[in-house]
């Protein structure tokens, strides 16, 4: 999962800096995009930093960056450090550079195909990406577990029908995990001594 977000936000980046140039104002640096950073130039017109939003829709994230101009790390710094001063300085945007990631100057004008599938839960919902099986991280977590977690009514009935090192065995789980069942779901457990003050 991780690293498909970290494509996808290194592929939103690239974008924005295409759209800005792809090159430092000061120093025309364009070696690594890593390096290149997005600096408001009027803190007082500041609403993210793009950072924060390079996941949102590219209409917030272009607004944003209007307000911004590119400069490498090093400028960057000196800048901050009062070392340079950036009056006078204007970015460029090429807008016809969107065409080649799907978009028309500066709207959303289509979007790639997607691959609709139906979740287990029975929710329908399109593939962000190509091995995508579930609808939500909640159906991932749920999805991926090794065995089916019974039902609260049926949970409740099964721990006080049989000791806890029988019943993990019978579903497959290590005790701690029906422990973690009974507190996720608010069971009482039998306390120590139970089974054996039992008759036999």
């Amino acid at each position: 999962m991780y690293r498909y977000v970290k494509k996808s936000r290194n592929n939103r980046k690239q974008m924005l800096l295409d759209y800005m140039g792809a090159k430092c104002i000061v120093c025309s640096y364009n070696k690594c995009n890593s390096a290149l950073d997005f600096h408001h130039l009027d803190p007082r017109k500041k609403e993210f930093s793009i950072s924060q939003i390079i996941n949102k829709s590219v209409d917030i994230q272009l607004k944003e960056v209007r307000k911004c101009v590119v400069l490498c790390a090093t400028c960057h710094r000196e800048h901050h450090a009062g070392m340079l001063d950036l009056k006078g300085l204007k970015q460029d945007f090429h807008p016809e550079i969107l065409e080649k990631y799907g978009y028309s100057g500066d709207v959303v004008i289509y979007k790639k195909a997607r691959v609709k599938r139906r979740c287990f839960c029975g929710n329908n919902f399109e593939c962000k990406e190509k091995n995508q099986k579930y609808c939500s991280m909640t159906c991932a977590r749920i999805g991926s577990r090794k065995v089916v977690r019974p039902t609260k009514k049926n949970l409740k009935m099964l721990i006080w029908k049989y000791p806890m090192i029988k019943l993990s065995q019978m579903l497959g789980v290590s005790d701690k995990a029906i422990s973690k069942w009974c507190d996720y779901y608010g069971l009482k457990k039998p306390g120590r001594g139970y089974w054996l003050s039992l008759p036999s």
